[in-house]
């Protein structure tokens, strides 16, 4: 917007910076291993190990390769269930932001 006091230029590249890092693989496979050793004494969170001999090299990776994780459509999971499952995920964000600081915001 003309005459608006805001720096748009610094917003799109703060944007395109943070794009360029979710694309990195290899870094999110690194962020990945470091939130489950941030992690670990929470015994209900995990993360699925990295495949890197399927990643490709560094700066190339096209794909960031992890372990399948078997599980189940909410709706065949028991109603007393599923509560308990959003207790311990209210928990686990509640640990990110406010024990470890190291917050996981993607919704996979």
């Amino acid at each position: 917007v003309m005459g608006s006091a805001n720096d748009y230029g610094a917003i799109v590249d703060t944007v395109a910076r943070g794009v360029r890092m979710e694309l990195d693989y290899h870094n999110e496979a690194a962020n990945a291993e470091e939130f489950a050793t941030r992690h670990a004494f929470l015994p209900f969170v995990s993360s699925p190990g990295i495949v890197p001999e399927l990643m490709g090299p560094r700066g190339h990776s096209r794909i960031l390769a992890m372990n399948w994780y078997p599980s189940r459509a909410p709706r065949d999971v028991p109603v007393e269930e599923r509560r308990a499952m959003v207790e311990k995920a209210v928990e686990a964000c509640i640990v990110q932001l406010l024990v470890t600081g190291y917050v996981h915001a993607d919704p996979h």
